[in-house]
């Protein structure tokens, strides 16, 4: 099963989102989403950003983008880079109710692998309606992988530092997961170019003979 991924940046246009020390949540996701992107279509998993400049697009029109472009089935990865309001720290990431915690997890090791502080990876109930998702867009996504992360906090100058110096690290540990969730073979960026040898390749040698 081929999978595709739908990359949603937080905020844009008139919603600026969660903004402190130097750090505005529309910008940031946009930033991590474009790298995430690129990325993807050079390993060829297929991919598009659902705002790919700063508009202004309300939860119901990030569904509906995603639905018109991809549909609802479960080869389906939304991505929803965010970050949080306030003063607490480390990276949080929320994963359906409908869905095992296999990629989450997978996010949360490949981050920490690159020196982020993670929280925690849970699945968030709606308080009125323990049955559904809380966050709008993963519980309008039915079906879909959809996954939310939030960096960090901009109010925490330990987490803003951190995110401004190695988000594109941190976009890159978000791109191996997905690779390797997908199947496809993962190649470093910094090795972009070159070929990865696969198990089973035969290596041509030459003829050392001497004569």
């Amino acid at each position: 099963m081929a999978y595709k991924v739908a990359i949603d940046a937080a905020g844009g246009g008139t919603n600026s989102g969660a903004t402190g020390n130097d750090l505005v949540e529309k910008d940031f996701s946009l930033l991590v989403s474009k790298y995430i992107g690129d990325r993807l279509s050079s390993l060829g998993i297929e991919n598009f950003l659902i705002r790919d400049t700063d508009e202004t697009l309300s939860d119901e029109q990030r569904v509906n983008i995603i639905k018109n472009k991809y549909g609802t089935g479960n080869n389906i990865i939304v991505i929803s880079n965010r970050l949080n309001p306030g003063s607490g720290n480390g990276t949080e990431i929320i994963y359906p109710l409908r869905s095992n915690s296999k990629l989450a997890s997978s996010i949360a090791s490949n981050i920490e692998s690159v020196g982020g502080n993670v929280t925690k990876y849970y699945q968030l109930r709606n308080s009125n309606n323990t049955a559904l998702d809380d966050d709008y867009l993963i519980r309008n996504t039915k079906n879909n992988q959809t996954i939310v992360i939030d960096y960090g906090y901009v109010n925490n100058a330990s987490d803003a530092n951190f995110l401004k110096d190695n988000y594109e690290a941190l976009a890159e540990a978000v791109v191996k997961s997905i690779a390797d969730y997908a199947g496809v073979t993962y190649i470093p960026e910094s090795l972009q170019g070159y070929y990865i040898v696969q198990k089973g390749d035969k290596i041509f040698m030459g003829n050392n003979k001497q004569k």
